[in-house]
This record gives C-alpha cells, sequence and structure tokens, in this order.
C-alpha cells in the first residue's frame, strides 16, 4: 500500500515536471518580425514661377486731384499699397516613420504667393472748410462706382464721413475703403462721386449753393513674374491618444465574470488527494476580469493619422535556446546577427545559445576549435527539432553526434 501511494505521488510529481518542461519550452522560443518597407523619399525644394497681376490705377487726364469750388477744397488721393512675398503652407499627412512607432508624420508644402497690403483699395479724401461756418460732412452723399455698377462702400469706412463736422478752416481726413486688388485686375474705371457739398453759407449759415466733386480713375493691369521656390518641410508628433472610457484607463474590463475554473466557488478540488485549495486562476474570489475588449488591455485608445509605406518583404524571426556541447570544452559558438546577418560570437561551449532562424532560411550555428570549424542545425536525421547539438573535436575531423551536419 505504501509503495502504491509512493508511486502515485512520484507519478503526479512527474505530470507537473512534464507540464512544467512543455511551459517553459514553449514560453522560451519566440518570434519577431522584420518587415522592409517600400522607401518614401522626403522632397526637395524646386522651382517656382510666380505669377501675378499688379493693378496699375492713376487718375485720368481730365481728373484734378485736388478741387476748389466755393469755400471747401476736396482733395482725393490712393492711399499707397505693398505687395509682398507670403508663405502658403499646406500640411497634410505623410507616411509614418518605421523607426518611430507611436509617431506620426505631417508634410507641410510651402509656396510662395503674392498677397497685397492693405488687401482692399483705399482713398484718402481730404476735405477743407474755408468759409465762416460749420461744414456738416453728413449732408453730403458719396458714391463709388466700379465700371458703371456701384459698390457698397463698407458701414465701417462712412462712420467718420457721417459723424463728420469741420469747423472754419478746418481739416478732416476720410479714409475711404474699396473693392479688393484682385477684383481691380479686369476693371477699366473708378469713379469717386461727392454729391451736394454746400460750398457757399451765409453769416447765418445758410447754405446757398451746394456743388459736386468727382474724380476717374483708370485701372490697368501688369503681369509680374518672379523666380521662387517650393519647399517642404517635414514634422512628428506623437499619435493622438485618449483615455479608454470602458475602462478609465485601467485596462481591465471593469465586467466581473464567474470564474469557469471553480465555478465561482474560489476553491478546487484535488484530484489526487481530494482537498479543496484557493483556485489559482482567481485567487479564491470566485470572480476574474479580462482584458479591456475595447484597448486591448493598454488603457488608452490610440488614433494614427499616417500609416506605414508598403511593406515590400517580410521575415519572420525564430530563436530559440540550443545547448551546445563539445569534446573538449572551450569552441567558440557562432551565431547569426539578425540585424546584420553575420555571424557573431555566443560564448564557447559548452554553453547554452540563442539559435535563430527565418521563414526563409535555417541559419546554422558554427562551431570552430583549434583551426577546425563544423556548422550544424539542431535537427535529427528525421528532421525533429533538437534542443541540444553535440560535437567531438577530438578526431581528425569533427564529429556531429547530436545535430544535423551540413556543408
Amino acid at each position: 500500500m505504501k509503495t502504491l501511494k509512493n508511486l502515485s505521488t512520484a507519478l503526479v510529481f512527474f505530470v507537473f515536471a512534464l507540464l512544467f518542461w512543455a511551459s517553459k519550452s514553449s514560453k522560451q522560443a519566440t518570434t519577431s518580425t522584420e518587415n522592409t518597407y517600400e522607401e518614401t523619399k522626403k522632397k526637395e525644394s524646386e522651382p517656382f514661377l510666380l505669377t501675378y497681376d499688379l493693378p496699375i490705377i492713376t487718375p485720368t487726364a481730365q481728373t484734378t486731384q485736388t478741387q476748389k469750388k466755393g469755400g471747401v477744397t476736396v482733395t482725393c488721393e490712393i492711399v499707397p499699397f505693398n505687395i509682398s512675398v507670403k508663405d502658403k503652407a499646406e500640411r497634410e499627412v505623410y507616411y509614418a516613420d518605421p523607426t518611430q512607432p507611436g509617431y506620426d508624420v505631417f508634410q507641410t508644402k510651402h509656396t510662395p504667393v503674392a498677397e497685397f497690403y492693405p488687401e482692399h483699395f483705399k482713398l484718402n479724401i481730404k476735405i477743407k472748410n474755408n468759409q465762416e461756418r460749420i461744414l456738416k460732412v453728413r449732408e453730403t452723399a458719396l458714391l463709388m462706382q466700379i465700371d458703371g455698377i456701384t459698390y457698397n462702400v463698407p458701414e465701417e469706412s462712412l462712420k467718420d464721413w457721417y459723424a463728420g463736422m469741420i469747423i472754419k478752416d478746418g481739416v478732416f481726413n476720410y479714409e475711404i475703403s474699396g473693392p479688393e486688388f484682385n477684383s481691380l485686375i479686369n476693371a477699366k474705371l473708378v469713379y469717386l462721386f461727392i454729391n451736394d457739398v454746400p460750398t457757399v453759407m451765409d453769416e447765418g449759415g445758410n447754405i446757398k449753393k451746394r456743388e459736386n466733386f468727382e474724380w476717374f480713375f483708370v485701372c490697368k493691369k501688369q503681369t509680374v513674374e518672379k523666380q521662387e521656390q517650393i519647399t517642404y518641410s517635414y514634422e512628428t508628433s506623437l499619435i493622438e491618444s485618449k483615455r479608454c472610457d470602458k475602462c478609465t484607463g485601467t485596462g481591465v474590463d471593469p465586467q466581473a465574470y464567474t470564474c469557469k475554473t471553480c465555478g465561482g466557488s474560489g476553491k478546487t478540488k484535488n484530484i489526487f488527494d481530494g482537498k479543496y485549495y484557493t483556485c489559482f486562476n482567481c485567487t479564491g474570489s470566485g470572480i476574474v476580469h479580462y482584458k479591456c475588449s475595447d484597448c486591448k488591455g493598454a488603457g488608452t485608445l490610440s488614433f494614427p493619422k499616417s500609416r506605414l509605406p508598403k511593406t515590400v518583404s517580410s521575415i519572420t524571426w525564430t530563436d530559440r535556446p540550443i545547448n551546445v556541447t563539445t569534446s573538449p570544452a572551450g569552441a567558440v559558438v557562432k551565431v547569426v546577427d539578425t540585424k546584420t546577418k553575420e555571424y557573431i560570437s555566443a560564448g564557447t561551449s559548452n554553453c547554452t545559445v540563442n539559435w535563430y532562424t527565418s521563414n526563409t532560411t535555417s541559419y546554422p550555428i558554427i562551431i570552430e576549435y583549434q583551426g577546425k570549424t563544423v556548422k550544424v542545425l539542431p535537427f535529427d536525421d528525421k528532421g525533429k527539432e533538437l534542443s541540444k547539438i553535440v560535437v567531438n573535436f577530438l578526431g581528425a575531423e569533427p564529429s556531429v553526434t547530436k545535430g544535423q551536419k551540413i556543408n
């Protein structure tokens, strides 16, 4: 009876040892994928011919810039404007950089454009009152036309005009805003008309005479060309992310589930001794929590904008620990470097090294001892993987007693 009990105990330990060994072996073998991506070239600067139309606006020959009628003098001048070359930036998503995981890449195209300052055509009207009485500008009417079509002067420009009152010998300037310069490119004539200006008043301030003032401006177009450059700039920024709402950033599904191992009791029965022990799966609580299905346990949700370039080739590497034993010991053991594809030293026998193989090539382990070299794959004659290779260097030629020798 005691012998049976000892045998049962030994069997239990043997079973657990097998499970432990299998678990350990499976965990030791790892795989990784190495992708080669299509090359993405960042753009260089390129020549660009900047072309724009410049409006040339001048008074007509019959138009007098300063006009005097009765006791009022009015001058109408074009407000000077400038043209500068500005940068028009167009930002777009570019290909992600495989060497910078977690970052988005953006490309910005910088194109030179011509800008008018100010953007709108403007006239400066200067009115001088030479009369003894106050000149009320609001009693006049102002009209602007472009090729015979009335242009609605912005109310902001007319605010001071309507409120204007000019005392004796007083001078006042009004800046009147017209259309954008770009809209004047194809125009031919700009007309400004001030109607019913009180030019003669008696001592009591009564208006004796009203007169009109008008100006004509001719619009012409001049095409300008300048050699410029279109340039490109690149920037990386962290992929946008936010806390997962479902798990509030914990990475764990807040929903509790009944433990399937113990059925929610928190204890499991040992089939060998019949006793109940704390459930290893739920640690006695009877419930379990799984990874959050939304964020896959990360706790955050990512929203990448750029994507990796097209994959042109892919290699999956597998590394597995292999024990290398030689007679005598002290042989140099070399394995392939997955980055350079060159062999590097991994130590001296007797030792355990990581054996790398890919989905396209099985790289042998190279063993060198006193000028003798042998290449070995950890397979038996039937192609089954081995966890150990054995080489004997005591003879004239190396002898592989465990493993598959290749030329």
